[in-house]
């Protein structure tokens, strides 16, 4: 799925993605109604933070690609 911060928000707190992958161009927006990647909810405290493993990293031009495979620590 390719979507905007509000679809991959619901579907990361759905627990509905079993890969990330994020790029990242070497551009800063900025801005409070700036566009997120990810809108949910989020979590209070980093050890609660989806985790990405089985890390890969790439430079795609002057991107760089990100992938990974989230893991939930909190229940």
């Amino acid at each position: 799925m390719e979507g905007g911060g509000s679809l991959n928000g619901s579907m990361l707190e759905a627990r509905l993605v079993d890969r990330i992958v994020q790029i990242i161009a070497p551009k800063i927006i900025g801005g409070q109604n700036a566009p997120g990647n990810y809108e949910f909810a989020g979590y209070a405290k980093m050890n609660q933070a989806i985790v990405l493993e089985q890390l890969d990293t790439q430079m795609i031009g002057d991107n760089i690609c990100i992938t990974g495979i989230p893991v939930w620590k909190c229940e």
